[in-house]
């Protein structure tokens, strides 16, 4: 018999969990481009992370090696299980050919019908849309851990909550927040889609736009989709907004958020949900205008508890940001309406954006089975603010 290839080991690979036990934790770190032959697509699909050093094969079906939006190399992976103040060691490799194909995370965009739809594991979990006949992109629905969608796009009450988006109520005296008339609008000008075993991404480039259709300034919308275990779901929400035509002021309103949720009507709090923040505020009265790292509601879907949270990353303008968050339904980061939240007209949150400057901004969106306590919200969002260190050696 012809002897086995074996992969061949690129480097030692250790992962230390920290204070913190990881369960379901994606990790993406960069990689240094002297380890590769090349950045083409087949090359970066023969490498990934291994459990052991030179095996007959690699087992990296939960791992990839992709090019980030930078151009540089990185490896994403999701660590299933390591428990706090522990380390395991890995190993990066080299497959001898093509490894079978398995896309834990599958990104498809119909640009006939400006939507783009995610699954992962095999399920539906999403779909971007981005058609001009929308007031902005957004993700609807985004289903939860037991099929039904955890959010809602388009109730009577407040049609502009479209389930899953970014926007704010005053950009240089534009409303891109409500659907009134004469509201502005968010107009996707370009798309890119990619699929993977660890992970899948959405990179969108968009323009905010004046009713008359003038440029306000431009958005980089990157959705990171990972293959984690069913009950839960993890989206990597990063936005980055230029002003690229002048000056952009944020004004001082409660009705934006640079991200936003308006969840499934069983979960409003009126209903069967609970609204909870990460200081154990509970409800409207103690979460709606303060200050919190993440917000989670929770509740009854189709007879079992799912709920969904997002988490506001420490790198961000003005951490912990301020929730508009209210109980029928509306949970959303606003960094801008200040004197809204605290009752001080003299506390003021407008914000001037110079032309060529740019705000970037990073969010977690965890979609769960079980409530806050029971999903361990707290605990992940420690997997996004302080992940596991990762160091790499020969």
């Amino acid at each position: 018999m012809p002897a086995v290839k074996k992969c061949q080991p690129l480097a030692k690979v250790i992962v230390k969990a920290g204070p913190h036990t990881r369960r379901e934790c994606p990790l993406v770190f960069p990689l240094d481009p002297k380890l590769l032959k090349t950045k083409t697509p087949a090359e970066l699909a023969r490498v990934g992370i291994c459990e052991h050093e030179r095996g007959e094969e690699c087992c990296h079906a939960w791992s990839q090696v992709l090019i980030d939006k930078h151009g540089q190399p990185c490896v994403a992976m999701i660590l299933d299980y390591l428990p706090a103040r522990t380390e395991r060691t890995y190993h990066l490799c080299r497959s001898p050919q093509a490894r079978p194909v398995c896309c834990g995370v599958q990104v498809q965009n119909s640009a006939a019908n400006k939507i783009v739809d995610v699954g992962v594991l095999g399920t539906w979990f999403t779909t971007y849309n981005y058609g001009r006949e929308h007031a902005r992109p957004h993700l609807a629905p985004v289903n939860g851990p037991f099929g039904a969608s955890v959010t809602w796009g388009g109730p009577p009450d407040h049609k502009h909550h479209r389930s899953l988006w970014v926007a704010h109520g005053e950009v240089n005296g534009a409303d891109n927040w409500s659907e009134n008339p004469g509201h502005a609008k968010t107009v996707n000008e370009k798309i890119a889609v990619a699929s993977g075993p660890a992970l899948g991404l959405i990179r969108a480039t968009n323009s905010w736009r004046t009713a008359q259709g003038k440029r306000l300034l431009a958005e980089q919308a990157e959705f990171v989709f990972y293959a984690t275990a069913y009950e839960q779901r993890i989206v990597d929400v990063n936005v980055a907004l230029t002003a690229t035509e002048a000056d952009v002021l944020f004004g001082d309103t409660k009705e934006g958020g640079t991200l936003s949720v308006r969840v499934a009507p069983s979960l409003e709090v009126e209903e069967t949900g609970t609204l909870i923040n990460s200081y154990g505020g509970v409800n409207e009265k103690e979460v709606w205008g303060k200050r919190a790292q993440w917000c989670d509601y929770s509740g009854l879907l189709e007879g079992r508890v799912a709920g969904i949270a997002v988490f506001d990353h420490p790198s961000n303008f003005r951490h912990p940001v301020w929730w508009h968050a209210r109980n029928y339904g509306l949970m959303t980061a606003n960094l801008f309406g200040l004197s809204h939240f605290t009752g001080d007209k003299d506390q003021r949150g407008d914000f001037t954006l110079e032309k060529g400057e740019t705000l970037a901004l990073r969010y977690r969106v965890l979609v769960h089975a079980g409530n806050a306590c029971e999903a361990n919200v707290a605990e992940k969002y420690h997997n996004f603010a302080n992940p596991p260190a990762v160091e790499m050696s020969k």
